[in-house]
């Protein structure tokens, strides 16, 4: 499991688009963006990954929740009326070795600003 939670503030005066994508190994596996409107608040974040063996070293399943606060539009499901979105994928990466995770994200314009406040691996064998 992983988690990450921090905060978004997009006081440009209008919409950004900010794009969080999640890589495991090298395969891309979510890469939801969020158009976020203008507002002088901070919004929170927290996004949260499951990545589970499915059979063999080489079949992974892995699930996304991430939820904020604010409104955003999103091609991921609302599971309830507060933002909250799920998602879940499959990769085939070789994970006999050593594969990183990565979470990336690309704001559309340089005056908006993310802020991670935390970041924390739970490895479970």
């Amino acid at each position: 499991m992983v988690n990450c939670s921090g905060s978004i503030l997009n006081n440009t005066g209008g919409s950004v688009n900010y794009t969080f994508k999640t890589v495991l190994g090298t395969t891309t596996v979510f890469d939801p963006t969020l158009s976020i409107a203008t507002n002088a608040n901070r919004r929170r974040f927290n996004f949260t990954w499951y990545v589970t063996l499915a059979g063999n070293y080489s079949q992974q399943h892995i699930s996304w929740n991430g939820s904020f606060s604010g409104t955003g539009a999103t091609t991921y499901p609302a599971i309830d009326t507060t933002a909250t979105r799920v998602a879940s994928n499959t990769a085939t990466e070789n994970m006999s070795s050593a594969k990183n995770l990565q979470f990336l994200v690309t704001v559309a314009n340089a005056s908006a600003e993310l802020v991670v406040n935390g970041f924390t691996v739970v490895n479970v064998l």
